[in-house]
């Protein structure tokens, strides 16, 4: 018998999360699971992360990128998926000291962190954008003596990553 039922995508909010540096990318997707209900879904190479997203870019609620990354950048992967979903809302995290805030928001950027940020400013810029751009609550956070935990396991990104 054919299922005649479309598959229902899961209540809790997906965020993509692309970065080259993997050690720094598997920080970030731990803080932001330990912190938050969102699944987060890693990806190490601008070019894959694409090619998952046009499968499906309603399944991803936030997109964070590095800005600089071998082959395609950031801004150029969102350049891409923005043809797919106009609305995309997207962060972008860069260590290049050049490129103004306003220079990012131009491209379409909800936010910009500078590399190095800390956890607290990592899950402040995710609460703005759910509440500026959607007028969600803040996404919930975990009880507190899980937060401490995953403190005490994940240094903070400050000062363990500086590209």
């Amino acid at each position: 018998m054919e299922n005649i039922f479309n598959p229902i995508r899961n209540v809790r909010p997906r965020w993509m999360l692309v970065d080259d540096n993997e050690p720094l990318l598997f920080m970030m997707q731990q803080l932001l699971s330990m912190n938050t209900e969102a699944e987060v879904i890693a990806f190490t190479s601008a070019e894959e992360a694409l090619r998952t997203y046009e499968e499906n870019p309603a399944a991803f609620d936030v997109v964070i990128t590095d800005l600089d990354m071998p082959g395609m950048n950031g801004i150029e992967l969102c350049d891409q998926m923005r043809r797919l979903a106009p609305e995309l809302k997207a962060v972008l995290i860069t260590g290049n000291t050049d490129m103004s805030e306003a220079e990012v928001l131009r491209h379409g950027f909800l936010r910009m962190l500078r590399k190095p940020f800390s956890t607290a400013t990592l899950l402040e810029a995710i609460d703005t954008i759910r509440i500026t751009v959607t007028e969600e609550r803040p996404a919930k956070r975990v009880a507190p003596r899980k937060q401490e935990a995953a403190s005490r396991v994940a240094f903070d990104l400050a000062y363990c990553f500086v590209t």
